[in-house]
């Protein structure tokens, strides 16, 4: 388990076995050096996990909380405070648990273990979110063009990307309802674009070749300009603001 209490303090914990031994390796580091203790225990990594953890929450609080470990989600009932960063799988328990964190950044993925009960992500139960992060977990775009996310980045799509939610993200931009900075779906490799203007995509048919892909620059009602990027099977999107003010000419020939 790794924690981070502030932007120098960092305490490491990790069960290791050594001569056939239960050892607890604790290694802390402040910034400018590190220590390493090292403990032998009777007792399991998961049992040690959750004592520390329960320690821990009791004491401090958190502004990013990462789990990788199926289970943990009763350790956090009477954690009551905010958490910006989260980091969980799609488990029913762990979404449940976020919705009360009320974060601005939310990584999902999927569970390291088989045969747990897996839920669906609803982004309205999250009013404060920003950025989505999703590997292995499919976005629902029609919850995704109607919400507040302004950082978007996802590897996993069941169906293919309508031109409607391509114009639904242009809209938004445009008229200044939303001030995008990065999105990025896809399911596959970026692949060599046409540029076409995007007021033209609104003729152009959703059962066309998946081959076609194409991209414009948008320029919205503040004078700000974003690339967009689009094919049934990506979209992209990078503000010129993020990229230095510039066209980011790595938009459309690198993979996801």
């Amino acid at each position: 388990m790794h924690v981070k209490m502030d932007e120098q303090v960092e305490i490491y914990w990790r069960m290791e076995m050594e001569s056939g031994v239960r050892t607890l390796v604790h290694r802390q580091y402040n910034g400018k050096e590190e220590k390493v203790k090292r403990q032998s225990v009777m007792i399991s990594s998961r049992e040690y996990l959750e004592r520390i953890l329960k320690w821990i929450l009791e004491r401090y609080r958190f502004k990013k909380i990462h789990l990788g470990m199926p289970g943990l989600a009763p350790l956090f009932a009477n954690y009551t405070h905010r958490v910006e960063d989260v980091g969980i799988s799609d488990e029913v328990e762990y979404l449940e648990l976020a919705e009360k964190f009320c974060p601005c950044k939310l990584a999902l993925s999927q569970p390291t273990v088989n045969n747990r009960r897996r839920g669906t992500l609803n982004l309205r139960k999250f009013p404060q979110l920003e950025e989505l992060i999703m590997y292995g977990v499919p976005l629902d775009l029609d919850q995704f063009v109607e919400s507040k996310l302004i950082r978007v980045t996802a590897d996993t799509i069941t169906k293919k990307i309508k031109l409607k939610h391509a114009n639904k993200l242009i809209e938004n931009w445009k008229r200044g309802v939303l001030n995008y900075k990065t999105i990025r779906i896809s399911s596959e490799p970026s692949r060599v674009p046409i540029k076409v203007p995007h007021q033209q995509w609104t003729a152009l048919h959703d059962e066309r070749e998946d081959s076609d892909v194409f991209y414009d620059d948008v320029e919205n009602n503040r004078k700000k300009i974003g690339s967009f990027r689009y094919s049934p099977k990506s979209f992209e999107f990078v503000s010129w603001e993020e990229n230095g003010g510039k066209e980011p000419s790595f938009f459309f020939n690198r993979c996801f």
